[in-house]
């Protein structure tokens, strides 16, 4: 009985210790804009690294001291970390979940479209016939744009609201409306 309880304990806390720790690292790691699988991978071994040296620790009577001061110092670190990203890359971040299609209403009828597709594809959409799929990238407050020689077409600052995007460029503005 005594063994099953210990069993349910190590098992609790082992998940939690890695649950909260790999998802506060892919937060991390999407922040600094590592690619999908090696942001995965790197979450998955640290995770399951730290919840497996703390675990042991913190279900031994005579050791849980220990895991609860290596416990803190784990979490203070990713806090450390989060707030040394939240400067300018999370802005980078919130930009990057943009998704969606967004238009310009231009008085004469010529609207561009920006449809952000996939995660590093978009489609510029000029007239009706008039399309194209492109690269893009996220710096800061920047919009890069790239053809598919990766050379750059557009480098437009951005500004972006719950459901209006501007993008400047020089002295001209261009307002984009999400519209799904």
């Amino acid at each position: 009985m005594t063994m099953t309880k210990m069993t349910k304990s190590f098992i609790i806390i082992f998940s939690s210790i890695f649950i909260g720790s790999f998802f506060v690292q892919r937060a991390i790691l999407d922040i600094v804009d590592w690619s999908n699988f090696q942001g995965l991978l790197l979450a998955l071994v640290i995770s399951g690294t730290v919840a497996a040296i703390i675990t042991p620790l913190l279900t031994d009577t005579n050791n849980r001291k220990r895991g609860i001061l290596f416990l803190g110092l784990y979490v203070v670190l990713l806090v450390a970390i989060l707030f040394f990203f939240k400067g300018e890359n999370f802005n980078t971040s919130s930009m990057r979940s943009v998704g969606g299609v967004w238009e310009t209403k231009e008085r004469d009828g010529e609207n561009f479209m920006l449809d952000f597709f996939k995660r590093d594809s978009l489609r510029l959409i000029m007239l009706p016939e008039l399309e194209r799929v492109v690269g893009y990238k996220w710096k800061g407050k920047k919009l890069q744009i790239y053809d598919e020689e990766e050379g750059l077409l557009f480098d437009w600052n951005v500004r972006l609201d719950s459901k209006k995007m501007i993008i400047i460029q020089g002295d001209d503005k261009l307002v984009f409306y999400k519209i799904y």
